[in-house]
């Protein structure tokens, strides 16, 4: 009996976690929206956080200038990740169906074709195939994950052992680039009260462009200027709580 446990066990764990772009159903999918995405051009920043997992992570990109080819590479996307199932509408079909219309005048009505891409860092892979839902005897199951609220101060750095590097590395930035950048704040760290960290944080509510350029060219200057030729996402480490005074 402990047998057939374990073995039922083992197939159910697998089948969990080593998912492939050939399954019908998709679980626990992160789906990515053109609102949750700001760029600068060249880099990109995401409004939530996405954690590592063991097995296979599972995005569904509905963002139009988040290019796929940013997801494969490790330097460009969730370093630790070895693997992900990536999902994007085939935008390439979709900019023929609007070129032709406006080239005939007619409207038409495009098909819902998906492109698949199966990413292993490990292996240095990528395989993909292209989907076509409308045609599938039985179309494939998404399940999405529960989504993150859309109006907060995500964190994108958190310093607590030594705060007044984090604050002059800041302030260097904004002095040698005649900018500036007014979004660390002091808050408690929820792992420890008495201390004090300073974070990071980014307002969506001051959303203009230059804003944008700015906030992203020091995260990069910050966290990742030796892949300075990757294209970089940049996740949140976690949302905003705790007490906080702006500096």
């Amino acid at each position: 009996m402990k047998n057939t446990l374990l073995f039922i066990f083992l197939c159910y764990f697998g089948i969990a976690t080593s998912q492939t772009i050939h399954d019908k159903t998709f679980h626990n999918v992160i789906i990515i929206e053109n609102d949750d995405v700001i760029s600068n051009e060249k880099d990109y920043m995401l409004r939530f956080p996405i954690k590592t997992t063991k097995g296979t992570l599972i995005i569904f990109n509905n963002c139009s200038y988040l290019p796929a080819k940013t997801f494969f590479k490790k330097e460009s996307f969730l370093e630790k990740q070895n693997k992900i199932i990536l999902i994007t509408p085939d935008w390439n079909y979709l900019k023929s169906i609007r070129d032709s219309d406006r080239k005939t005048g007619y409207h038409s009505t495009p098909v819902r074709q998906n492109k698949m891409y199966q990413i292993d860092r490990v292996k240095n892979t990528v395989d993909s195939i292209t989907i076509i839902e409308e045609y599938l005897e039985k179309p494939n199951t998404y399940n999405f994950a529960k989504s993150y609220s859309k109006d907060f101060k995500p964190i994108y750095i958190e310093e607590c052992s030594n705060k007044n590097g984090l604050v002059n590395n800041v302030k260097n930035f904004e002095k040698e680039n005649n900018i500036s950048v007014t979004s660390l704040i002091n808050q408690n760290s929820s792992s420890n009260k008495k201390n004090n960290c300073m974070v990071l944080t980014f307002d969506y509510n001051n959303y203009d462009y230059q804003q944008r350029v700015n906030f992203i060219n020091l995260l990069r200057h910050l966290n990742d200027d030796k892949n300075k030729y990757y294209p970089k996402v940049f996740l949140p480490i976690k949302l905003s709580d705790g007490n906080k005074e702006r500096l």
